[in-house]
């Protein structure tokens, strides 16, 4: 999502320098690694002293990348903050963007309010119908529907360190298997007894490919997409991967290595379809065409498949824990893959035009990126 953000950056405003927050040396690096200026804070939720940073610079323009982060679904007290600091920047003159984000059925009441109050030159932008929905019931005359920036990534065609894994699906391809892209999290299991997860990761993994492989010639490629911590996909994969490997043996592979985004893009891009929790690997299928069966969590896969005409392969997280019901669903989802291809690169055109909208306000010179 940053690396789209800064490509669109590059294309309208060339050569502009670009600043972002950072809270760690860990972000200072990465910043410079992406041509970034670092502005180290003790904190975001510290509202003057980065206010004081901004008007210290007083840049053109002031973006804030609302992805799933708006909400204060995840963290009340960074979602505030950062919405404050983009409004303090408009209430200066400055002009100041939120990207497209999404909202679960639980926004923070103070977040709502604030939004509901924030400053008329503050461009909102909602990157699905689902959350622009939500966000109207508290706030009815802000927000314009828009795609997720990340639609706006171009994938890698120098194949890296993921060169084994499509030289892999482009094999068991070309041998006639429907090569599917699975991915699970813990977000899914935020309800669960901890101690009953490990035990259901086996059981919808097995029941997954038993009952799949009766009508399908099929290979899966195992997808870790987020590597934080307690949340990471690979504290679910660990679980399953070895079950996977010894009952598909050649026709499973993984790809649970923290890669550029634009290469994992570009890996993704060669599969069948995507099962997936995760918003961004699901962006990043869509982006190419591939279709996807999403398993919703905080309601945020909704909007997304809406935008193309996906409703129907949207799994409710009550559903992936019951298991049989996500299995019925997948194997119409695969009976029907070429049809939802179909649907989905018809409308891929529009949702990339959507996404370039997150950028119409922008304006010239210095860019700082609140992150």
């Amino acid at each position: 999502m940053l690396a789209a953000t800064l490509r669109a950056i590059e294309e309208r405003l060339p050569g502009a320098e670009v600043y972002v927050f950072t809270v760690s040396d860990r972000a200072d690096e990465a910043a410079r690694t992406l041509s970034m200026v670092p502005l180290r804070v003790p904190a975001l939720d510290r509202l003057e002293e980065c206010f004081d940073v901004i008007m210290s610079l007083r840049p053109r323009q002031v973006v804030l990348l609302g992805a799933d982060g708006m909400d204060g679904a995840h963290d009340p007290n960074f979602s505030f903050s950062l919405l404050a600091l983009a409004d303090l920047a408009a209430h200066a003159g400055i002009p100041a963007t939120i990207t497209g984000f999404s909202l679960s059925c639980d926004v923070d009441e103070r977040v709502a309010a604030h939004f509901a109050r924030a400053h008329e030159a503050l461009s909102i932008y909602v990157r699905d119908p689902a959350s622009l929905t939500r966000f109207h019931a508290f706030c009815p005359d802000r927000g314009s529907l828009v795609a997720d920036v990340a639609f706006g990534l171009h994938p890698s065609t120098e194949l890296g360190r993921s060169k084994e894994v499509v030289e892999w699906i482009d094999r068991r391809r070309a041998a006639g298997d429907l090569v599917i892209g699975l991915n699970v999290h813990p977000l899914l299991y935020r309800d669960v007894d901890q101690e009953a997860v490990a035990e259901h990761l086996q059981r919808f993994a097995s029941t997954l490919v038993s009952k799949l492989q009766r009508g399908h010639k099929l290979s899966v490629l195992l997808v870790a997409h987020d590597f934080r911590d307690a949340s990471a996909d690979v504290n679910c994969h660990q679980v399953i991967a070895p079950w996977l490997a010894k009952h598909l043996g050649e026709r499973y592979h993984d790809l649970c290595e923290p890669l550029p985004a634009w290469e994992i893009k570009g890996a993704i891009g060669h599969l069948d379809g995507v099962i997936t929790g995760r918003m961004h690997l699901a962006i990043a299928a869509l982006g190419q065409g591939v279709p996807v069966l999403g398993l919703n969590y905080r309601d945020k896969m909704d909007g997304l498949a809406e935008l193309f005409d996906q409703r129907h392969c949207v799994v409710s997280t009550a559903d992936y824990l019951a298991v049989d019901p996500v299995i019925a669903v997948a194997d119409a989802f695969l009976r029907e893959i070429e049809r939802n291809r179909a649907t989905v690169r018809a409308k891929l055109p529009e949702v990339l035009r959507m996404s370039a909208r997150n950028f119409e306000h922008m304006v010239s010179a210095s860019v700082l990126l609140p992150s």
